[in-house]
């Protein structure tokens, strides 16, 4: 009599069991699916990562430290390539060891060229432009420290050393350009024509420009902004007739010579 009451039981039984079981192999092929998305994803990230890598280092190996001039684009590449260096090193220093020792050097040597070349840049773009002599000795002073660098060439410190030594007189004709828009108002309180145009440029312009930089009528090229000032004279008294109202007013050209000192 019991047999035939578990007979139902059984049945029953294996029911639930077929249940579990399918529902056990279905979290199985879910888990599954999920593990191989995950590894497919993992796997374009190493892809991703190590396209990456290889963009910085072949960045890193196309530059010679030694060939690249720091007034030149070579040098913005340098700094582009150890940014981005700079951005995945942790990764690099974990996934790629190896590599990342053989280019330890190189990329010490990089940064010595990067570093300069910003300090080189900064010297020049204050030239460029309005600056106080504190400005332009600091950061001399600070390009100057590169100069003492062993990782610099030959070539790159007499870079540094060539606009340093600029930048230290730059100053001085600050003063000299001031001299001369100081005695070009005192010798003329206005300019009447043409004539009398041509006298100051060839009379005292130019030959005091030359006398300071020998057969020059422009300061160093290096110095933009003062030879901005001097250009803005200069052009003037050359194209009168389109300067003649700035020029022939005694008034109004004394105070034009007044504003171009002022920006010195």
């Amino acid at each position: 009599m019991i047999f035939p009451l578990l007979l139902p039981l059984l049945a029953e039984t294996r029911k639930q069991y077929k249940l579990n079981r399918e529902e056990y192999i279905k979290i199985l092929e879910e888990e599954l699916a999920e593990a191989e998305s995950r590894y497919e994803a993992l796997t374009n990230q190493v892809t991703a990562l190590d396209s990456v890598t290889n963009g910085i280092f072949d960045a890193l190996e196309s530059v010679s430290p030694d060939t690249v001039r720091l007034a030149g684009g070579g040098a913005r590449k340098v700094e582009w390539a150890l940014a981005s260096y700079e951005q995945f090193r942790p990764t690099i220093d974990l996934m790629y060891p190896e590599t990342a020792s053989s280019m330890k050097e190189r990329v010490e040597k990089l940064s010595a060229v990067a570093g300069a070349s910003k300090a080189y840049r900064r010297v020049a773009d204050l030239m460029n432009s309005s600056h106080t002599e504190q400005q332009l000795r600091q950061a001399t002073d600070s390009l100057l420290t590169f100069a003492q660098r062993k990782e610099l060439t030959k070539n790159q410190k007499k870079e540094v050393e060539k606009i340093a030594q600029l930048s230290e007189k730059e100053w001085e004709d600050h003063t000299f350009v001031s001299e001369l828009l100081a005695e070009v108002a005192d010798q003329w309180p206005s300019i009447p024509d043409k004539k009398t145009a041509q006298a100051a440029l060839t009379g005292y312009i130019y030959p005091t420009l030359s006398a300071a930089y020998t057969g020059k009528k422009q300061l160093p090229a290096q110095y933009g902004y003062l030879n901005a000032i001097l250009s803005e004279l200069i052009e003037s008294l050359r194209d009168f007739d389109g300067h003649s109202a700035r020029l022939t007013d005694e008034e109004a050209f004394q105070q034009w010579l007044l504003d171009l000192s002022k920006k010195l």
